[in-house]
């Protein structure tokens, strides 16, 4: 399936875009279901939702911990 969208994509501007955004993303993505329904605007630097970007990458560094997750050293040392 992923072939036919990059196919798509060298043909179609609206298809580029959509390869595009999910080959790279940003670090953190944090999205307002309720008023983003389609995630289309990232609100992980939004200083309105910071205590939760905060609460939930705590959540996750716990999570990683706990799982003995391999990439939890190079995953945090891109925090310094």
């Amino acid at each position: 399936m992923w072939n036919s969208w990059e196919q798509a994509s060298r043909k179609n501007e609206e298809a580029a875009i959509w390869t595009n955004r999910y080959q790279q993303r940003p670090r953190f993505e944090l999205y307002d279901l309720q008023h983003d329904p389609e995630e289309m605007i990232n609100q992980a630097d939004n200083p309105d939702y910071e205590e939760i970007h905060k609460t939930l990458e705590a959540s996750l560094y716990q999570w990683m911990w706990e799982q003995r997750d391999t990439l939890l050293y190079r995953f945090r040392q891109t925090d310094l």
